[in-house]
């Protein structure tokens, strides 16, 4: 399953969405986070069982990665 940002679709939402949808459950992602061919980020997820990456570190990332990109 892969989540993609495309167009004008902004990366906050992105996060306020997985947050959303995700709150306080204990999951664990395989994520990959890359330029796409227009320069948007593409977001790859795959579920996985540990030693995946805790939810809170995936959105804490997906908030960095925001920031530095609206710098």
């Amino acid at each position: 399953m892969f989540l993609e940002y495309l167009g004008d679709f902004p990366l906050f939402m992105l996060y306020q969405s997985i947050a959303h949808s995700l709150n306080k459950l204990w999951l664990y992602l395989d994520i990959e986070v890359y330029d796409g061919h227009d320069g948007h980020p593409v977001v790859r997820r795959a579920n996985s069982r540990p030693p995946g990456i805790p939810i809170q570190a995936v959105l804490n990332t997906i908030h960095d990665f925001a920031f530095i990109r609206s710098e």
